[in-house]
């Protein structure tokens, strides 16, 4: 004996809202057209969007059909043909939904609803399975695609058309066994029968489920590893818990983390993050989009690199204003203080400093001896001693006087210009922030 039919109606859940403007993707079949009526049902503002492809001699024919049953059913339509015909079902498909992205801005519609069913859904889950994927199935939700269908089975679809008197269209390329989808529908689905197609689509929403739960997971994990990020930069994360990770749960994190800031988590790009950026200070790896990654000590920074500053005098005495460094250079000639200690952002120098200073940024080659230090250094060494980050050492104000380096601004002021007692006047420099400075390596300085 025959089970009872076990078809569904329409999921509540993914039902547009009444007067909601909604952009019915319409091929004229059966499940296109269900979805049409089912719309206007639900109080929707409906306007159909026929795609033609372009792929066969007759489609025209097709769109023709589309006009009049949207003229019979008193609805609005949009049709495009592509200027292209595109090479392959993957590529029809992008080029489908790309058009009506187009198709849904033109008309004002919120949302794009699709026709795929419960049957759509069990045979996605085989052909993902066929290819080693999981048995996901059909999103119900992706950006403003929606599928309201999916809990509906084909057969009613089309028996909804036949009530209603409604022709419909059989697209002939659903019978070419060529490819995988239609072998499966029509092979495999049959031998399954009813149960089996249900079960298969109770599958595919048990794994939507479950990878829902797994992404919330690993979102709540992101976001305990995100600190907020300098101006200038897409990411500042937690890099030692993040290395503290398992390496697949590493993964994923980095690849929900990807996705929130717009880059594409390819697997390879994830591989290299996890495996040759994140537990290595200082490595460097490039980014899609022109950014730059980089693992330091505490952070795992992402950003755009900072292209060197040009060199610009400064007045001694006097203030200089360097709005692209986003800070202002005073300078005085001071009496000799009880003790040289100043703090970061101000330094007391010879008075030998006082001709012709300068600001730049540093140059290959660059060596000065840090106050203190038996000897000269190379400027490089001392920035990678001092931590400052890989993306932002061609922004660390040099202080050069007579084109001779005199201070690292926020770090030490060479040997050679000490104060002492044989010292003339000394002269004192200070760094000030401007308001709403462009990014610099001095975004702390008061």
């Amino acid at each position: 004996m025959a089970r009872p039919d076990r078809s569904l109606s329409p999921d509540r859940s993914l039902r547009p809202g009444p007067a909601e403007r909604v952009l019915v993707a319409f091929s004229g079949g059966p499940d296109s057209t269900a979805l049409a009526l089912l719309a206007v049902s639900w109080g929707c503002d409906v306007v159909l969007g026929h795609v033609d492809h372009a792929m066969r001699a007759n489609s025209s024919e097709d769109a023709r059909h589309c006009r009049d049953v949207a003229a019979s059913l008193g609805l609005p339509i949009d049709v495009v043909r592509l200027g292209e015909a595109p090479a392959g079902e993957a590529a029809a498909r992008t080029a489908r939904y790309q058009a009506l992205e187009r198709m849904a801005d033109r008309v004002g519609a919120s949302l794009i609803a699709t026709g795929h069913t419960l049957d759509d859904d069990a045979e996605t889950v085989l052909l993902r399975l066929g290819r080693g994927g999981y048995p996901l199935g059909i999103p119900p939700r992706r950006g403003r695609v929606v599928r309201p269908l999916l809990s509906m089975r084909r057969r009613e679809t089309a028996r909804m058309c036949a009530l209603q008197g409604i022709p419909v269209l059989s697209d002939p390329s659903n019978l070419d066994e060529r490819f995988a989808r239609n072998r499966i529908r029509h092979r495999v689905l049959p031998l399954l029968g009813d149960d089996g197609v249900v079960e298969l689509a109770r599958l595919a929403r048990a794994t939507r489920e479950a990878r829902a739960r797994r992404d919330a997971a690993l979102d709540h994990l992101a976001a305990s590893l995100i600190r907020p990020p300098a101006p200038g930069r897409v990411l500042c994360l937690d890099r030692p818990s993040l290395a503290a990770m398992a390496e697949g749960l590493r993964e994923g994190v980095l690849r929900r983390i990807l996705q929130s800031v717009g880059i594409d988590p390819s697997t390879r790009l994830v591989r290299d993050l996890s495996r040759k950026l994140v537990p290595v200070p200082g490595a460097r790896l490039d980014l899609p989009g022109g950014l730059t990654a980089w693992a330091e000590p505490e952070e795992l920074l992402a950003g755009r690199p900072l292209p060197p500053l040009p060199e610009t005098p400064i007045a001694a005495p006097g203030t200089t204003r360097l709005p692209d460094w986003g800070i202002e250079v005073s300078t005085e000639v001071v009496a000799p203080p009880a003790t040289p200690r100043t703090g970061p952002w101000e330094a007391l120098l010879d008075g030998r400093a006082a001709t012709v200073l300068a600001v730049r940024s540093r140059r290959p080659g660059d060596r000065y001896r840090p106050l203190g230090a038996p000897g000269e250094r190379k400027l490089q060494d001392v920035l990678v001693d001092s931590k400052v980050p890989r993306a932002i050492r061609d922004r660390v104000p040099l202080l050069t006087a007579g084109g001779r380096l005199v201070w690292v601004v926020g770090h030490r002021i060479d040997h050679d210009f000490r104060i002492t007692a044989s010292s003339p006047s000394p002269l004192r420099v200070r760094i000030r922030t401007l308001p709403d400075p462009p990014l610099s390596s001095i975004d702390s300085a008061p």
